[in-house]
């Protein structure tokens, strides 16, 4: 549903499910662009709490066909972070840096945290002795989630890696409702007890291997040849030399698989940065 006319019925259903939407025309206006020329007028903008908020948003669109588009800085530049249904910005309240494990070289973070900010509490956490790798000049706006939909790189990538790179687990919400978690290599129910997710991650994770190896050739011989392959998703993680990596193939994917909701990101190396949203790897800040 796209049309204005089914707004009340949404605003109704999501404030029935503990989600309330704000539908005024000055919000519609805000989230109507991004950083790009496009201008799209959503039915409603939501400010998710926590993934019970979302899961519940995605469960009222799917019922009523309203597009869901996530949302963190709208920094995007080609359209990403507008569409004509609901829109779910997660840079107001979901937006913590959960831990941050040295040791491990992780970070552990809400699909809404700034990069910049990010980067200076994983310094603040380590004395300066690790950081967060990707750098965009967007990155004071830009949020961990948005990272994950382009896969974000910056000024120092050629060395360090864009996002992809720095990714372990992303904590994902599907269309129907399942909370799963997609690792290096796999996925799986986020919470093992749902079996209803447990039951789509077995099912997902076939439908997978099969694409990949029914596309063997296709795969290592025309994907992943350049640098930044923006266009079109990662699909050569799942070969079985990159160990079926659906964390890495989901970055880049734009929402289009499944909305992001956490990650586990960087499990850095000695001498790397880390986050956790996915899973992310990162690299040593430079002393001045």
């Amino acid at each position: 549903m796209t049309d204005s006319a089914g707004r009340p019925a949404l605003l109704r259903e999501l404030a029935e499910a503990g989600v309330p939407a704000d539908a005024s025309p000055r919000r519609r206006a805000e989230y109507a662009y991004d950083a790009s020329n496009y201008r799209v007028e959503p039915l409603a903008v939501a400010f998710p709490r926590t993934v019970d908020d979302v899961v519940a948003a995605v469960a009222v669109c799917r019922a009523s066909g309203t597009p869901v588009i996530a949302r963190g800085g709208g920094t995007s530049m080609a359209g990403n972070a507008i569409g004509p249904g609901l829109v779910l910005d997660f840079s107001r309240h979901m937006d913590r840096v959960r831990a941050v494990d040295e040791e491990a070289g992780t970070v552990d973070v809400e699909p809404g945290v700034v990069l910049a900010t990010l980067s200076r509490e994983v310094e603040r956490a380590t004395g300066g002795r690790r950081t967060f790798a990707p750098d965009p000049s967007s990155k004071n706006r830009a949020t961990v989630g948005g990272a994950i939909g382009n896969d974000a790189c910056g000024n120092h990538s050629v060395r360090y890696g864009r996002t992809s790179d720095h990714v372990a687990e992303i904590d994902l919400v599907t269309s129907d409702g399942a909370r799963l978690t997609a690792t290096e290599t796999g996925v799986r129910a986020t919470d093992p007890a749902d079996a209803f997710s447990a039951g789509r991650a077995k099912s997902l994770a076939a439908a997978l291997e099969r694409l990949a190896q029914d596309n063997l050739s296709t795969f290592r011989l025309e994907l992943g040849r350049i640098p930044r392959q923006v266009s079109g998703y990662h699909l050569d993680n799942l070969l079985p030399e990159k160990k079926f990596n659906i964390a890495r193939a989901v970055v880049g994917s734009e929402g289009t698989w499944a909305v992001v909701v956490g990650a586990y990101e960087a499990r850095a190396e000695a001498g790397e940065r880390a986050a956790r949203l996915p899973r992310l790897r990162g690299r040593r800040r430079r002393r001045p």
